[in-house]
């Protein structure tokens, strides 16, 4: 069995928050995810997409060379890539997180800042913020 691995990326996005476009990313992981062994997050807001996989190292390596591909974004950036014992988002596809979104909040919602400074090379506070998310609420 593949090592069970991680990989968060940053990269700007060039759709619109509300878009078809997002709906058919939405779609696609829904229906070629769970073939791959691949669960995880996206955030998405004006600016940025930020993502969290998980699953199989080779059919994360297959994901990212996809992605890199992608033209509904550029600047990918892989912040973190690395093993797991298990995963945090074993039941979804894909969560999608709407940064643009009014009103009560849930799920990921980085700050301005952390993204901005994530994207120059920071991502500290960034990566903290996403270790101490888990779908039913932060770690405690």
């Amino acid at each position: 069995m593949a090592q069970l691995s991680e990989c968060i990326y940053l990269s700007r996005s060039l759709i619109a928050p509300h878009s078809v476009d997002l709906l058919d990313i939405e779609r696609a992981a829904q229906r070629n995810n769970p073939q791959h062994g691949i669960s995880g997050c996206l955030y998405v807001d004006a600016t940025f997409f930020l993502q969290l996989l998980e699953g199989p190292e080779p059919a994360l390596k297959g994901m990212l060379a996809a992605l890199r591909r992608d033209r509904r974004h550029i600047g990918m950036l892989i912040l973190r890539e690395r093993p797991l014992s298990q995963r945090r988002f074993a039941d979804r596809a894909m969560m999608i997180f709407d940064g643009t979104a009014s009103g009560v909040r849930s799920g990921i919602q980085p700050s301005p800042l952390d993204l901005h400074e994530a994207e120059k090379g920071d991502a500290t506070r960034l990566l903290q913020l996403l270790d101490g998310f888990e779908p039913t609420g932060p770690r405690h």
